[in-house]
């Protein structure tokens, strides 16, 4: 029942105030409520007898329409301008409001895809608007300025950037007379700029896009296309990491406008920045975002689809929906697509036909940065079919279309490429050296590590055919040795440069910024984190725990993108620098007489091993193919993990054969060997490699892992401090949700501790993730015993689990522990595959052992593989005894390795250790396989082993 206030309300006021607030809610972005109001406004409209206004009527049927059309809703939109014109045209055939109906109208047909329907209705608003340049009348003028622009921006849509910049050019200088016209100033710098950067004038487009901005800023309005449009830009000048800011910025005003097929656009464009980065996961974490939305579009007629099916479903059906549409650029693009997919699938002759289609659309749009990617792509194929006359014909066309830094760097590999394969090595070992060149210049434009580690992956081919080009020794003007030193200098340049860089620079805090809604948002999702992970301990229902997971893994991908935004805003990363490789000799000074280091280059065909030491340096080129490589790989893991002594043995000697006997001479009389893996030699315990007289490579040498020899480097210079504070953690007897228990882990601390003076132990539910956060730095030796989880898809979530507490959710993630202040001359992971990370292209492996690390620790004790309670704590228990003796921490483990092969359990008689009693261990252990390298080979120290 109404109440006597509403019942006794009359039309005139409802009308009235529908119309003011429909206004309102249209002003604060709250379209749904707008559309709500409006139509209100229009039932009671009629009810209004002699008072009814029908140019009113029109007016909020206009305004409904862009409502509908902010939505997405394009049918909706397109009703509600018929019904203005409608009426409209009663009232004249010829007023400014019929002629804003048109091209309205025509508008909303050219985002249903309807381009003709669209230049039909524009063409009756401009012939409508003829003579009005003319007119003393500014709104005159201004109408007809609108009309050019929006005519404008269909062509460019279409692709037909000549008429796009002729009819931009007309409304520009019509609006630039206009006093306080600052709408039309946006849209035409805007559109000019989209022109310039699609016609590859790149200065120009800055130019256009930032005074855009500019005035779209100072008038507060939304400067989401701008940011976008500039992001594209600095991605084409080989600006990554810039152009990824820009898009984050776009991506945060399309949210706050609210206007949905805006933030379809930014989020989809968002998605191919990162695949074309290289990150699939976060491409398609943007695209399901894009999706969402559409969901409550008019996405069929919108152009959605067909935009979708180019990225990630029916290319096909693009190139169909583009070509009847007459869309040039998207079926320029489209087709480009289509031609990189049958590339894939070998299907090479009906590849170079899409790219040809490619580029013919691209050369009617006029875009040369398109052409150039057509003929880079047909350049590939002819390579492919060994027709490399016509390759260097369409690379050639390509290197004088682009300016883009990004496909200059590829044209200069294939090039590099082509001359190798005719036997011009001079030429193309020039050409690979001016590519790095490129790329180096490209990498010096990002600051922030995740883009770096993504920037490296794609680039790792020029280092591969330059590198095996160098070790061929056919390069005029090199000597051997000049050729094996300048090989390894660019095999360190390829690695490990994040890191490096990450090492090299002061730490920064990455929420020093000023947008506290950031800040704001990076909180909410962090406690949401926290207390999901909670949830998931406790869970005991595999229906919710899925559910719990699934939604853990959206709230870590969306914490990633803030927290990059928050990189992004934090002016401190502009004082990154990137840290170069020290220099050979350098490394080679820091070395002692004792001490060579074994550096592995896995590619394609062959494995390349070279040998630094004090005075030399050495390369020997293995031909072994690298998917042979990786199955033995495969095959020596899986017989250790399931204790298969016969398949262990077999893989570890081919795997020796392979990996050592052919530098067996170059490190035969030394002690120290710190071995540099590369790709999947990552995974492999060097330690356990066995010889053909049946000797582990431990029983011969002292080994260190490192990252690269830099990063070696870099750990040796890193001073620690004296003293001797011990911590252990221990997850002992506590069983946390679907991880069990650890109660070896107790007595392995429980005699650890014993070794030491000044120690701290945590068992069980005392074994807190906070603790360790708040007191990690003051103790010089800090052991970890619990689980190692790794996460696949985010590594960077990968975690030790500890005890929660009300500040913490118990899992102590990489990306924690690179906050954290370490002291500890090292730092032991005595759990379950603590050294394993993502391992990418560019040997950036995110992992916790390089989170200890760049936290402060010099070095790290880690482990490849799931390891058993007994063996664990008596190895370790024998490494802290080797320590307190004296010996460094490589010798140690080193050592207490070859007491368990030995089966020496008890304590030697003639060692300064500090006894303990391991009775209880040795009791509980099969003498009998405690040489198999599933026990006593899964450590690993990485860093400094020098320490002590």
């Amino acid at each position: 029942m109404l109440s006597i206030a509403v019942a006794c309300t009359t039309p005139a006021i409802i009308a009235t105030q529908s119309i003011q607030q429909g206004d309102r809610m249209n002003n604060e972005n709250r379209y749904e409520e707008a559309i709500r109001h409006y139509e209100e406004y229009l039932k009671v409209s009629p009810q209004l007898g002699l008072y009814r206004n029908p140019s009113q009527e029109a007016d909020v049927s206009r305004k409904l329409a862009h409502a509908y059309s902010t939505q997405g809703k394009y049918r909706e939109s397109f009703s509600y301008l018929k019904k203005a014109l409608a009426i409209d045209s009663t009232i004249s055939a010829n007023t400014l409001e019929v002629i804003d109906d048109y091209r309205e109208l025509g508008v909303v047909k050219a985002y249903m895809g309807d381009y003709p329907e669209a230049m039909r209705y524009l063409n009756k608003s401009l012939s409508r608007n003829e003579g009005m340049d003319k007119s003393a009348k500014d709104i005159k003028k201004t109408s007809l300025a609108d009309t050019y622009l929006s005519l404008a921006q269909v062509h460019l849509t279409l692709g037909n950037f000549k008429d796009a910049d002729d009819f931009g050019r007309k409304a520009l200088a019509i609006y630039a007379n206009i006093p306080d016209e600052t709408a039309g100033l946006i849209e035409c710098n805007l559109l000019l700029g989209i022109v310039h950067r699609d016609r590859g004038n790149l200065e120009e487009a800055i130019k256009n896009l930032t005074a855009s901005e500019e005035i779209s800023r100072q008038q507060a309005l939304n400067t989401a296309r701008q940011h976008q449009a500039l992001g594209e830009v600095y991605f084409l000048q080989g600006e990554s990491e810039k152009g990824i800011r820009h898009k984050m910025l776009a991506i945060g005003q399309a949210e706050k406008s609210q206007i949905k097929p805006q933030m379809v656009m930014m989020y989809m464009r968002m998605g191919d920045a990162y695949q074309k980065l290289g990150d699939p996961v976060k491409a398609e974490y943007f695209y399901q975002k894009a999706i969402s939305i559409k969901l409550n579009m008019d996405a069929d007629t919108l152009g959605f689809i067909p935009s979708a099916n180019m990225r990630f479903a029916d290319a096909q059906k693009a190139y169909h929906y583009y070509s009847k549409s007459g869309a040039t650029m998207g079926t320029a693009l489209v087709s480009l697509r289509l031609g990189e997919l049958r590339a894939q699938n070998t299907h090479l002759d009906s590849a170079l036909i899409m790219f040809s289609t490619a580029y013919e659309a691209f050369k009617k749009a006029g875009s040369n940065e398109g052409m150039a990617k057509a003929d880079l792509e047909m350049a590939k194929i002819y390579s492919r079919k060994k027709n490399y006359s016509l390759a260097t014909k369409h690379l050639a066309k390509a290197e004088a279309l682009t300016v883009q830094p990004d496909l200059a760097w590829q044209i200069k590999l294939r090039k590099g490429a082509i001359e190798e394969s005719i036997g011009l090595f001079d030429s193309a070992y020039q050409s690979y050296k001016k590519a790095i060149v490129i790329i180096d210049n490209m990498r010096g434009n990002i600051s922030i590590e995740e883009f770096k580690t993504l920037f490296a992956n794609a680039k790792v081919e020029v280092y591969d055919r330059l590198i095996l080009l160098l070790l061929n020794n056919k390069i005029n003007g090199l000597t051997a040795e000049q050729s094996v030193r300048e090989a390894f200098g660019y095999n360190e340049q390829s690695r490990s440069r994040t890191f490096l860089d990450m090492l090299g620079n002061k730490k920064i805090e990455p929420k020093d910024i000023a947008d506290t809604a950031l800040l704001e948002k990076e909180q909410l999702l962090r406690l949401k984190i926290q207390q999901l992970a909670k949830q998931q301990n406790v869970s005991d229902d595999v229906q919710t725990e899925r559910l719990i997971a699934e939604e853990l893994e959206r709230t870590y991908r969306e914490f990633d993108h803030v927290i990059s935004s928050i990189k992004l805003n934090n002016p401190a990363y502009s004082t990154v620098i990137n840290v170069e490789p020290p220099a050979i000799g350098d490394i080679q000074q820091s070395l002692d007489a004792s001490t060579a280091i074994v550096e592995y280059w896995m590619s394609d065909e062959s494995l390349i091993i070279w040998v630094l030491t004090k005075d030399e340096i050495s390369s020997k080129t293995v031909p072994v193919n690298k998917k042979d490589l990786q199955r033995l790989l495969k095959g020596c893991r899986n017989g250790i993990s399931f204790q298969d002594i016969n398949m262990t043995q077999k893989s570890l000697k081919q795997l020796h054969e392979l990996l050592i006997s052919p530098i067996k001479e170059k490190i035969s009389g030394y002690k120290n060997l710190v071995i540099i893996p590369h790709r999947s030699l990552h995974f492999l315990p060097y330690q356990a490699l066995l010889s053909d007289k049946n000797s582990f490579l431990v029983e011969e040498f002292f080994i260190t892992y490192a990252p690269a020899s830099s990063i070696f480097y870099y750990c040796q210079q890193r001073q620690t401090k004296p003293g001797a504070a011990f911590l252990g953690m221990a997850l002992a007897d506590l069983t946390i949700g679907k991880h069990t228990s650890l109660p070896g882990t107790k007595a392995e601390v429980n005699l650890l501790s014993q070794l030491y003076t000044e120690f701290e132990s945590k068992y069980g539910a005392s074994c807190e993730e906070t603790y360790i956060k708040n007191n990690i730095q003051k103790f010089d030796y800090v052991h970890i015993a619990t689980h190692g989880i790794f996460n696949e898809q985010e590594p960077v979530y990968s975690y030790l689990l500890m005890s929660p507490t009300e500040q913490d959710d118990g899992k102590l993630t990489v990306r924690e522990i690179f906050a954290l202040d370490i002291k500890s001359r090292f730092v032991t992971l005595s759990a379950c595959e603590t050294a394993l990370g993502e391992l990418s292209e560019g040997d950036e492996l995110v992992g916790l052992s390089r989170a200890f690390i760049y936290a402060g620790s010099a070095a790290v004790l880690v482990s490849l593989w799931k390891v058993e309670d007994s063996s664990t704590a008596l190895l370790m228990t024998r490494f802290h005894q080797y320590m307190n003796s004296g010996s460094t921490a490589a010798q140690a483990l080193c050592l207490a390795q070859r007491d368990l092969i030995h089966k020496k359990m008890d304590t030697p008689a003639n060692r300064n250790f500090r006894s303990v009693d391991v009775s209880k261990l040795t009791s509980s252990i099969n003498i009998k396989t405690i040489d198999n390298p599933f026990f006593w080979a899964p450590f690993i120290l990485v860093g400094n082993g020098h320490v002590k």
